[in-house]
């Protein structure tokens, strides 16, 4: 998770990336929100490397099935950046953008 805070754009990627990875575990999953993960994740999401963006928002995309996390992902900003996603002339940002949405309404809180 410290690696998300580092200035290089590769090191950066490449935390992100991993952080996707390890989410799709329940259990990785609360360990990234835990320490810290979800603002730095969110964050990214404004980064000016598309790289860095894709690879953030599979990792939130990840987190978002998890209903505790809608909520963290809400109050930490995350919709706006969500949303831009959506404008983006890629299938792939869309594609990520529009399932983190989804999971955000599935549930009722």
């Amino acid at each position: 998770i410290a690696l998300l805070w580092s200035f290089n754009e590769d090191v950066q990627e490449h935390a992100a990336g991993t952080l996707a990875n390890l989410s799709v575990n329940a259990d990785n999953a609360e360990k990234i929100v835990e320490e810290g993960g979800m603002p730095l994740l969110i964050g990214l999401l404004r980064s000016p490397n598309e790289r860095v963006q894709e690879q953030a928002a599979v990792a939130i995309r990840n987190l978002s099935v998890e209903p505790a996390n809608e909520i963290k992902i809400m109050e930490e900003g995350g919709i706006p950046p969500l949303l831009a996603l959506l404008r983006y002339n890629s299938e792939s940002f869309q594609r990520q953008g529009t399932i983190t949405l989804r999971n955000l309404s599935v549930h009722d809180e």
